[in-house]
């Protein structure tokens, strides 16, 4: 492979992030008091026009149109949305299931970035969860949740009731 690949630097940046992720996480002595846990029950679905939105903070965010997609780099597999902030979520596997976000692995892995650039990560948090609906050829269908940090500013965001539904 060159050196300067897209796939391996974007495999590099996510292993670098997840390294040092995992490094402050080993540095925090007291765990965060979180408010209460997101409801494990999925009580939402898509609304059939977008194709991928979520609730910050209990504020609707929505995926700008063409603004989504689905990727591979390495055995991590994403969807990503962004309307100026943006939201991914990234797993070793996206076999129909349900998988748990735990704090301190580094798959799955729900993360937002916000227009300013402050990227909020559930590694340092629990509460949150990725169910696959479907997953074929032409497109990648699931529901997610997940509590994150910011490396920058210690801020909390709650991601609630997130759909996705992305074209390969």
């Amino acid at each position: 492979m060159r050196q300067n690949d897209p796939v391996m630097i974007l495999r590099n940046l996510l292993m670098s992030a997840v390294l040092m992720s995992l490094f402050l996480l080993s540095c925090t002595k007291n765990p965060l008091n979180l408010p209460d846990p997101t409801p494990t029950e999925w009580n939402w679905s898509g609304n059939g026009n977008d194709s991928m939105f979520a609730y910050i903070n209990g504020v609707l965010w929505q995926c700008s149109a063409g603004m989504e997609s689905y990727g591979e780099a390495g055995s991590i597999k994403f969807v990503a949305g962004t309307d100026g902030n943006a939201i991914t979520v990234s797993s070793n596997d996206f076999t129909p299931v349900e998988y748990m976000i735990f704090p301190g692995q580094v798959q799955p892995l729900g993360s937002y970035v916000n227009a300013a650039s402050d990227g909020y990560s559930s590694t340092y948090l629990s509460n949150g969860k990725v169910k696959i609906l479907e997953n074929d050829p032409t497109h990648i269908r699931g529901l997610f949740y997940f509590d994150c940090k910011s490396l920058l500013s210690g801020d909390l965001k709650k991601i609630t009731k997130g759909y996705f539904n992305i074209k390969k």
